[in-house]
């Protein structure tokens, strides 16, 4: 009589008390863009500058945005900062937004957004690794004298050449009824600022703004949401007279500029209060009088409501997330990968679709 054989390993009874694991979500593609020293898109192919007229080109090039596409994101990123860690920055905070549209929608949170939402990744990389005051005039003049901001502007341009008018709308977004948002960490955030302001009057025929907030009609397309993470500049920089002051007055954007910090930041608080003898936003906040709304950050499952975003400033206070290493030189200044952000991100996308329809 033959041996029965020995019984395999057995399937372990499910929990019935545990937790539902979250729907798997598709990772959004996540294109680059790379900038040398002074600030030049470089070419994909041979790495040189791209200069003026050629910018269209290379952008045709270089982005496939499909029409599915509902979101762009163009993300850059902060001070010291390789370029894998650019990129690998954007794919965490990408996942992370997918994997919340994944579990929340349809549903409460984000009620605006569109049941098939696609969003398309940009990574703007530029050259970040030096001395504080180095990467603060760098990108500077990156966006003043070295043509970022005709990087974003031909950006933009190249949205509108794509765009399609959505049916029924009164103001213009981008291709197929797309929506642009801006978003920086650090002294990233500082390069969109600038980008974004310099990319306003002078470049106005080839540019955009519309908006629920503000509304100008020399722009007929705009970067319709533009969020800082921990950014590295002075908390007055907003206020009149301020170097982004005009970005308030006169670009192309049309929704909130919100802002996070926490008291736990130290890379703009010593090292800011070293190099520009105040305390950076990051760590205090952007200060500009009424005109600026408070607002914790939210937890994933906490909605935003209209009156949180429905504003010129926002400060964010994430003072109790953006914490960091007790023993890390820069404390909370990095430590922004959260779901909480990305549901920052994501109520600012619902926003812009309820601020249009409003």
């Amino acid at each position: 009589m033959p041996d029965t054989p020995a019984p395999g390993p057995q399937a372990p009874t499910p929990d019935p008390a545990a937790p539902t694991p979250e729907p798997a979500a598709p990772m959004p593609e996540v294109v680059t863009l790379d900038l040398d020293d002074d600030g030049f898109l470089t070419h994909p192919d041979h790495g040189g500058p791209v200069h003026g007229r050629a910018l269209p080109g290379v952008l045709d090039s270089a982005l496939h945005i499909p029409r599915t596409t509902t979101d762009i994101v163009v993300f850059a990123h902060g001070w010291r900062t390789p370029p894998d860690q650019a990129l690998s920055g954007t794919r965490r905070l990408a996942a992370d937004s997918e994997r919340l549209l994944a579990r929340n929608h349809p549903g409460k949170l984000y009620p605006a957004l569109p049941e098939h939402h696609g969003a398309y990744w940009i990574a703007v990389r530029w050259k970040s690794e030096a001395g504080y005051r180095k990467a603060r005039a760098r990108a500077h003049s990156a966006a003043t004298q070295g043509h970022a901001a005709d990087v974003l502007t031909a950006l933009l341009g190249y949205f509108d050449r794509h765009r399609t008018k959505p049916a029924g709308a009164e103001v213009w977004q981008n291709a197929a009824g797309q929506y642009l948002h801006c978003v920086g960490h650090s002294f990233g955030g500082r390069f969109l600022c600038q980008a974004v302001q310099e990319a306003g009057p002078d470049r106005a025929a080839k540019h955009v703004w519309y908006g629920p907030v503000r509304r100008d009609p020399r722009y007929p397309h705009t970067v319709d949401s533009l969020l800082v993470f921990q950014m590295a500049a002075r908390p007055d920089v907003f206020a009149p007279g301020g170097t982004f002051a005009p970005l308030l007055a006169d670009a192309p954007i049309s929704g909130p500029v919100t802002l996070t910090h926490s008291g736990r930041d130290r890379a703009t608080g010593l090292a800011h209060l070293l190099a520009e003898r105040r305390r950076g936003i990051g760590t205090v906040g952007v200060r500009r009088g009424e005109d600026v709304h408070r607002v914790d950050l939210h937890a994933p499952e906490v909605p935003y409501t209209e009156q949180d975003l429905k504003h010129a400033l926002v400060n964010v206070d994430a003072s109790k997330l953006f914490r960091g290493d007790f023993w890390s030189a820069t404390g909370g200044h990095s430590d922004i990968w959260h779901p909480h952000s990305a549901h920052l991100l994501l109520s600012l996308m619902d926003h812009a679709r309820e601020a249009v329809r409003g």
